[in-house]
């Protein structure tokens, strides 16, 4: 099953909590904002219901496929080249009290590719007049095959896990990872 999730990126909103880019170097030294390196702190999933419904265990995602190439694709457009890369992943963190996966993204130059800079300044956590601000850019979305998903039998199965209608238990999700 192939399928991709949508969520919160330098300012998470998803579920009933927000991570703002600056706590999250709290969670781990790595996780900093770099402006010189052009590098962003990223959740790039979480056990937060998505909008579908969907649950992905933090504890089982296998990364070993995306750190192989950790190339940071726009919008899920294999045609365009990768407009960055994620050169530091930490698997089931807890951050604010969620488990989550936290990524540091690292933006090519604008000599390097004119969409990522542009794609970098909608990201940046602070604006140009370098102030804290909520970034305009500040999605991802994991595209996953899920080995062993659980389909619950029943609304009080679904409920239990925490799902939504139709939603799904992700246990082993191998992914991919694209800002949107």
């Amino acid at each position: 099953m192939v399928r991709t999730r949508t969520i919160g990126g330098p300012t998470m909103k998803a579920g009933s909590f927000s991570l703002d880019p600056h706590k999250a170097a709290a969670a781990a030294s790595w996780l900093r904002f770099d402006d010189e390196k052009r590098q962003i702190p990223w959740v790039i999933s979480s056990e937060v219901r998505d909008h579908e419904g969907d649950v992905v265990s933090q504890k089982g995602i296998d990364l070993s496929l995306f750190k192989s190439n950790p190339q940071m694709l726009w919008g899920h457009d294999h045609s365009l080249p990768s407009i960055g890369s994620w050169p530091k992943v930490g698997k089931n963190m807890d951050i604010g009290g969620v488990r989550m996966t936290a990524a540091l993204a690292q933006f090519a130059t604008r000599e390097e590719h004119e969409l990522a800079d542009t794609l970098y300044m909608l990201a940046r956590p602070v604006g140009p007049d370098g102030k804290k601000r909520v970034a305009p850019l500040r999605a991802s979305s994991i595209g996953f095959l899920s080995e062993n998903p659980v389909y619950p039998k029943d609304q009080t199965e679904r409920e239990k896990l925490g799902l939504g209608p139709g939603g799904v238990l992700h246990r082993k999700p191998i992914g991919r990872v694209h800002p949107l």
